[in-house]
């Protein structure tokens, strides 16, 4: 150990006798790497005491302390701005930029809600009609969708099954007529409808309704559409849609059960013109536009499908004075339709997934570099100065503890190795605590509640204020 030199009482730094050279061209860091040096060393006890340490050993923990002392400040910018900083080209010149707060990340956060409520969001709702059929009351609806197109087994989530027939807002009519406030509706309310209010004149007369009312009645004719006039309840158990009742064919007009499916067959034979009535068959109802080529008919196009037509049904032409014969051939067992809204499962992965080869992705993939030592103010120097001295302080504590004991003669010299490694890890911790708790005050939030209530105490003092009332 002898035989090791140890400090000299000076030193002189050049750069590259730091282990990483973070700041050896730092002229700033040249200077003080020096200083430092007395300064450890003074603490420690010299020239009173032997420091068993060299110069690099303390320029080691100087670049350490500086690195450090980055690394803290530049992960409190981190969690106080990665909100905002997540998605950000990775290109960008962080250390030289300031970050301003914004929505975007949130909203981004917040469209998944937007999607399930079917309010917008960034996965797509599709559409998907069910054609019923007469005495069928299950619908595999994933069987279905497949049919369609949308080959993945189970990809599909139901978001709604509904009957539509006219949109809701179509059924207002007018906004400012309030609850039905119009020829019927003002008379209903004590309120000349017809000469309107005032002297106005027809449409001059209106309550005006507030807006959350309106979206009620939207709600409510949307809610009637699905309930009141479709012809049908339903429940879902794993993407089988089961309806209530059991659909039946031939109910035009009765929510979404539509009429018989009905075509000619045969052409007309005879004599006939116009729009004429028709015998025969299982139904009512149906009418024929027939055609004719020199008195006699060539064929005929249905006007109303009528109802209750069974396939081949025979039917009879009648039309001045002669008579035509009809084949039909009907769509039996067709019950209408319903319709399903639904996302498929794979469309919400994929857009929860956003590859951003060039974007900050992760907190290690903000582009911090090493802080720029010479832009260190002098509160942070003083911090970084006391941080070396005690890794200093540590390394000599590992350095004695290779000898707990030296002999000399007569006696042996006992070292403080255990006292410098305590005291060292001691200050290491609280030198740390109290720097991320300056970091912390200085937060955005911590900046903005000391804001409110220096308000708040101007405010106090304010109300203190005598208030003079001047009389002239």
């Amino acid at each position: 150990m002898a035989n090791i030199p140890i400090w000299p009482g000076s030193s002189s730094f050049h750069p590259g006798d730091t282990p990483f050279g973070f700041y050896d061209n730092d002229p700033t860091f040249e200077k003080d790497a020096d200083k430092v040096c007395t300064f450890v060393t003074r603490r420690l006890g010299y020239p009173l005491v032997e420091i068993e340490l060299q110069a690099i050993n303390i320029y080691a923990a100087f670049e350490e302390a500086v690195t450090v002392y980055g690394n803290e400040l530049y992960a409190y910018k981190i969690r106080e701005n990665y909100l905002t900083l997540e998605g950000a080209p990775s290109s960008i010149d962080i250390e030289e930029s300031i970050v301003t707060p914004n929505l975007g990340r949130i909203i981004d956060y917040s469209e998944q809600y937007g999607a399930e409520a079917g309010t917008g969001g960034n996965v797509p709702w599709r559409k998907l009609e069910v054609p019923l059929t007469s005495s069928v009351q299950d619908y595999d609806l994933d069987a279905l969708a497949s049919q369609n197109g949308f080959s993945q087994s189970n990809d599909i989530e139901i978001m709604r099954v509904f009957y539509e027939n006219r949109p809701a807002s179509a059924l207002m009519m007018n906004a400012y007529d309030g609850f039905g406030f119009g020829l019927g509706g003002t008379v209903a309310a004590g309120i000349d409808g017809v000469g309107g209010l005032g002297g106005f004149g027809y449409g001059g007369g209106y309550l005006m309704m507030p807006l959350n009312y309106d979206m009620q009645i939207i709600q409510q004719i949307e809610l009637n559409d699905m309930i009141r006039i479709s012809n049908y309840s339903f429940e879902m158990h794993d993407n089988v849609l089961r309806v209530f009742p059991v659909p039946t064919s031939g109910n035009p007009g009765t929510g979404p059960v539509k009429e018989d499916g009905i075509t000619l067959v045969a052409g007309g034979t005879g004599y006939g013109s116009g729009i004429t009535g028709v015998t025969g068959g299982t139904g009512t109802g149906l009418t024929i536009n027939i055609t004719q080529v020199g008195g006699v008919i060539t064929g005929g196009t249905i006007v109303n499908k009528g109802r209750g037509y069974s396939n081949g049904d025979l039917i009879t032409v009648g039309g001045a004075g002669t008579l035509g014969t009809f084949t039909l051939a009907v769509s039996a067992g067709a019950a209408g339709s319903m319709w399903v809204e639904f996302m498929l499962k794979s469309d919400r992965s994929s857009a929860s997934i956003v590859e951003a080869s060039e974007k900050i992705k992760y907190v290690s993939g903000v582009p911090y570099k090493n802080p720029k030592y010479h832009e260190i103010n002098s509160v942070g120097r003083s911090w970084i100065f006391e941080f070396t001295l005690a890794i200093c302080k540590e390394m000599l504590g590992y350095i004695r503890g290779k000898y707990e004991t030296i002999p000399i003669p007569n006696a042996e010299i006992t070292l403080n190795q255990a006292d410098l490694i305590a005291a060292a890890r001691e200050e290491k911790e609280a030198l740390l605590a109290s720097l991320r708790a300056f970091f912390d005050e200085t937060s955005r939030e911590k900046l903005l509640e000391r804001r409110t209530m220096e308000s708040n105490f101007v405010m106090e003092e304010l109300d203190r204020v005598p208030r003079v009332i001047y009389i002239g």
